[in-house]
């Protein structure tokens, strides 16, 4: 990381991977075809958004590219895409976090 908080353009950034590999996931890869219908369409909506989060961490790298270039007039633009990232990567955490809690709790009823 470098001072500020931002990716160090040295440094190949893990996110993206993980990224894709959770959309991978989402859309099927390695999973049992859905018994239902009704599961399916939260499915997409989550990889839709999952690719979404991915999209907006790689805008975000080339606008730090560019601000490391000199380019001065990229500097508002990648504040602000900085801040979106970083609210959508914490929603999708926290999503995740209420997933997980969620399947904790279904693996605990008696059956």
């Amino acid at each position: 990381m470098g001072p500020i908080g931002f990716p160090s353009p040295l440094a190949p950034p893990s996110m993206p991977a993980e990224l894709a590999r959770a959309s991978a996931l989402l859309r099927g890869g390695n999973r049992a075809a859905l018994a239902s219908e009704v599961r399916e369409p939260f499915a997409a909506l989550l990889a839709g958004k999952v690719d979404e989060l991915a999209a907006m961490q790689q805008q975000v790298r080339e606008l730090v590219s560019q601000t490391h270039r000199g380019d001065a007039s990229a500097r508002a633009e990648l504040l602000t895409a900085v801040q979106q990232s970083d609210l959508a990567l914490s929603t999708m955490l926290q999503v995740r976090d209420k997933l997980i809690e969620a399947y904790r709790e279904i693996q605990q009823i008696q059956i």
